[in-house]
């Protein structure tokens, strides 16, 4: 699956993200939308971009916590690359 996102991040370079966290980042983020696409209330637009907690298993929430968590280390290595070549 190709996103705009998976996109962005394949084409950052080994040396402002290493392979190993590119495919962290990749993952956990696959692993989100997968989620998000087969548990989401798909009832309209905004409803298909939240899942509904309840019917989450304690791995999967456990899964997404991880996921989460790291997401806001990305954001600020990549605030930081911007910042510099500003």
């Amino acid at each position: 699956m190709e996103t705009s996102t998976l996109g962005r991040l394949q084409k950052l370079s080994d040396k402002t993200l290493p392979p190993a966290a590119r495919q962290l980042y990749e993952n956990q983020f696959l692993k989100l939308l997968n989620y998000r696409l087969s548990l989401g209330d798909h009832t309209n637009y905004d409803s298909g971009h939240y899942l509904v907690v309840n019917k989450l298993t304690a791995e999967q929430k456990k899964e997404i916590k991880e996921s989460i968590k790291n997401g806001p280390h990305l954001y600020h290595s990549i605030r930081k690359l911007v910042e510099k070549e500003v």
